[in-house]
């Protein structure tokens, strides 16, 4: 969280604006000795637009003199120094935190207008947003990790996909205006590009969508104006976001770019028609796709793959395929299967019964209308709703996400809760309105009875954050250590080193780079079984003045197979025999490095050559 709070304390203390985003543009500390624009890697947009408005604020309050934080001096007792803690929005802390709780609200507004569109009822929204709420700790982790890019992208993937949804259900209408077809259009862009530009993540939410609507055509749910019509304004988005974000290679290099073209290419291009329409379905489907991953191979050949390892993860998943990058996802917990204990937890809220009845509804409502069961291809939008159609194959996209990788629930019980909706619709459900409140009654009822327990433990939750050891870390490399330092070690110490004290870092948690998965391999190399010698020299080469041990890391405490010696074991066979490096640097016998900084936690070694004066012998002179 640390690594991307970083960029916007940069701009907030920048002597001006301009300087601090040139320092993003030309940023030598975050990859050092490499000079990267942080603004093309990391998405870093939200940093830059809150640091530019503190800026403003605090001008502006400064000026008429306007009280806008309470501060005091704390004193922490043992050895500890005095630290100064602020409150209020003048603090930049409290001001960047302010602007992600006004997305995490925004997010929750959207989901009732999103419900409301989809069930074509305000008693819709209101279920979804209570179930929302009932579901909260499954739902988002804002609270727990408020810089993270979900943070800000997400409430704006919900309106992407509500213009999507928008757009499909006008699709009933033979002749739109041209407003309306533009709104459409624009709606439709301008969302992607707001997803897009703020998280990385989002082209795959947004590969489901093309994947979804693709279906939609190929079954014959809608006419090929309306899928142009969503595929060229996701195009264009994605295009916008490109130049916005300085020509990212990782957009280009999606698969989304990829289906998008091969998609475009083949609706546009192929007129003829299959006279059955299953098979004139799967011959369009799989031309697609065929050409999608050619595509991809050639533009990877080109870029690189920087996306390589998603795929890897996947394949991770379904078989016994390990690499040391897949491990160091998979070991972690967002990363695990999804757990039952979610299941249950959201069972006895009464949201996934709630969507069990709906999805069985929805089903047995189309099963005889389907138009595959026709003789020719047909239309059939009177009898079945497209953008609920394509609302129930997003929620499919997102289950099979998150039964693989958990911490995609944050896609998956949302949509969960807009399905839920549809149990107020008048279409598939009840039309007589007592009846409907009679069941709306009993769903709140019901969903209360554990929802509002949910609610009081999420507000009971408190604590606060204490890391001592690191903390004395921080303060030796900022007064014993140079500006122009530069350090190694586990990447989430990496981001904080980086945060607390400005100095150059090597490697960092920002996984998603193919150089950067191979930098951070080698610094883990003084977690493997290689010579104290080797890793030393590796490190050298990386231009590393200083390397950080953590003690949880020499002595892993991890699940079976998990420990980072396991994950070396996969990949260099020829040391398996030796004993670990890590736990002899950790304990003293330190050379060639040397021991600079110690404490229960965490060790410093110094890479830098020992200082020496050469005395030489003493010279005879005759006289």
């Amino acid at each position: 969280m640390g690594f991307y709070y970083h960029y916007y304390k940069k701009i907030v203390s920048a002597p001006t604006f301009e300087l601090g985003l040139s320092a993003l543009l030309q940023d030598n500390q975050t990859e050092y000795p490499e000079v990267i624009n942080a603004l093309q890697r990391f998405n870093l947009y939200p940093e830059i637009i809150i640091g530019g408005l503190f800026r403003i604020f605090d001008s502006v309050t400064k000026s008429y003199d306007i009280s806008t934080k309470q501060c005091w001096e704390v004193n922490r007792g043992q050895t500890l120094p005095p630290v100064n803690s602020c409150e209020g929005l003048g603090d930049p802390m409290y001001f960047y935190l302010e602007f992600v709780w006004y997305c995490a609200g925004l997010s929750k507004a959207v989901l009732f207008i999103y419900a409301v569109v989809l069930s074509n009822s305000f008693t819709g929204g209101l279920l979804t947003v209570l179930g929302f709420l009932y579901n909260h700790g499954h739902c988002t982790r804002v609270q727990w990790t408020p810089p993270l890019r979900e943070s800000f992208a997400y409430p704006f993937c919900l309106l992407q996909m509500l213009a999507v949804t928008y757009c499909l259900k006008n699709t009933k209408n033979k002749v739109n205006s041209k407003l309306q077809l533009y709104f459409q259009m624009w709606s439709i862009t301008i969302t992607s590009t707001l997803s897009l530009v703020l998280w990385q993540f989002s082209q795959f939410v947004l590969a489901t969508q093309v994947i979804a609507v693709l279906l939609l055509f190929c079954t014959g749910i809608i006419h090929k104006r309306t899928i142009l019509v969503i595929l060229v304004s996701q195009l264009i988005g994605l295009l916008q976001a490109a130049v916005f974000l300085f020509g990212n290679e990782f957009l280009f290099q999606s698969i989304l770019f990829s289906l998008l073209l091969a998609t475009i290419a083949v609706i546009m291009g192929c007129e003829f028609r299959i006279h059955n329409p299953m098979l004139h379905g799967f011959f369009v489907l799989t031309s697609i796709l065929a050409i999608a991953f050619s595509l991809k191979s050639k533009i990877n050949q080109f870029f690189g793959a920087h996306d390589a390892h998603v795929f890897e993860i996947i394949q991770a998943k379904l078989s016994n395929f390990r690499t040391f990058h897949t491990m160091l996802y998979t070991c972690s917990a967002e990363f695990d299967f999804l757990p039952l204990s979610t299941i249950y937890d959201m069972s006895i809220t009464g949201l996934i019964p709630t969507v069990a009845v709906v999805v069985l509804m929805l089903l047995f409502k189309w099963s005889k209308h389907f138009p595959i069961r026709k003789k020719k291809l047909t239309f059939v939008q009177n009898v079945i709703d497209p953008e609920v159609v394509y609302n129930l194959l997003q929620l499919a996209a997102f289950t099979v996400m998150t039964i693989f990788i958990m911490r995609l629930k944050l896609f998956w019980s949302p949509h969960m809760c807009l399905m839920a909706s549809l149990i107020m619709s008048t279409k598939y459900f009840p039309s007589k309105s007592n009846l409907r409140y009679c069941l709306l009654t009993v769903l709140i009822a019901a969903m209360s009875y554990q929802g509002v327990n949910n609610i009081i433990k999420q507000r009971n939750i408190m604590g606060e954050y204490v890391n001592i050891a690191f903390e004395e870390v921080l303060t030796w490399i900022t007064s014993e250590t140079l500006p122009t330092d530069v350090f190694a070690g586990p990447m989430s110490v990496m981001a904080n080193v980086l945060l607390s004290t400005g100095r150059r870092i090597v490697n960092h948690p920002h996984y998603e780079n193919e150089d950067m998965r191979e930098r951070t391999m080698k610094v883990y190399s003084v977690f493997s079984r290689q010579n104290p010698e080797q890793v030393y020299a590796t490190l050298v080469a990386m231009g590393v003045d200083y390397v950080i041990l953590d003690e949880a890391w020499c002595y892993p405490r991890s699940k079976p197979n998990c420990s980072m010696v396991d994950l070396w074991d996969l990949v260099d066979h020829e040391n398996r025999g030796n004993e670990p490096v890590c736990p002899k640097l950790f304990e003293g016998n330190s050379g060639p490095f040397i021991r600079t900084f110690a404490n229960e936690v965490f060790v410093v070694l110094s890479l830098k050559a020992r200082q020496f004066v050469e005395i030489l012998p003493l010279q005879q002179y005759q006289i």
